[in-house]
């Protein structure tokens, strides 16, 4: 009996014993995210890059008395505007419809306003990819009885190269930035990168406008100069630094 009592005690004192060794080793323990100071910086890249690309919008804007002769004679000249584009070797797939309409035309001098006649338009967007004949392609689409240009805009064929360029540069430009602002501190502690993400890129374009009207213009020998200058492709990412 006295050998089974001093065996129950010892267990029961055990039992008590172990939950303060375990908070003991809890109140020691480092701590997992320790406060670290950081720095918030935000690169930039910029490539400039020259096109290889241009997209031409023409039109052609017909007017009768009659909506449908109007329509049908808009046919008629947007069909030639296209097989004029395709002989100088445009692609089919290059070129794209890019509105349609037909709204009547009112004198709103007289009261009522009275029906004149009957406007359609029929606009399509041509492809170009060998900049060299842009001017021929616009000439070619004019004589063939386009009398609207809406205006051309240029791009890459391939653009990620550019980008990727840009890109390496404003993670640079985030790296320089930390730096500098590290010395600034004059502190000795090495920067440690914490978090980088990309910001949204950027292809800037100085704009083209076109004449809105070209029914005055004649193709001559010499074809329209296109020149597509150089295209400025910027990206950006936000980098944070913490020292060690």
């Amino acid at each position: 009996m006295k050998l089974l009592l001093i065996a129950a005690i010892a267990i029961a004192g055990w039992g008590t014993v172990m939950p303060k060794s375990a908070n003991a080793q809890e109140d020691t323990a480092p701590s997992v995210f320790p406060n670290k100071a950081t720095i918030a910086v935000t690169g930039t890249g910029e490539v400039s890059v020259t096109p290889d690309i241009a997209r031409i919008t023409v039109g052609v804007q017909t007017r009768g008395k009659d909506s449908a002769v109007a329509a049908a004679e808009n046919a008629t000249r947007t069909d030639a505007v296209i097989k004029a584009v395709r002989a100088l070797g445009v692609a089919q797939k290059d070129i794209q419809t890019e509105g349609y309409s037909i709204y009547p035309q009112f004198d709103y001098q007289k009261q009522p306003p009275v029906l004149t006649d009957y406007q359609v338009s029929n606009s399509v967007r041509i492809t170009v990819r060998k900049l060299a004949d842009a001017g021929k392609i616009l000439d070619a689409a004019l004589k063939a009885g386009a009398n609207v240009a809406g205006g051309i805009e240029f791009d890459l064929s391939d653009p990620q190269k550019a980008r990727d360029e840009a890109m390496a540069k404003a993670v640079k430009d985030a790296v320089r930035k930390a730096k500098l602002m590290a010395k600034a501190l004059d502190t000795t502690r090495t920067l440690t990168l914490l978090e980088l993400s990309e910001g949204v890129a950027s292809d800037y374009q100085q704009p083209r406008p076109m004449l809105g009207m070209a029914m005055a213009r004649e193709a001559k020998a010499a074809p329209t100069p296109i020149e597509a200058g150089q295209t400025k492709i910027t990206v950006s990412v936000t980098a944070r630094f913490g020292f060690e």
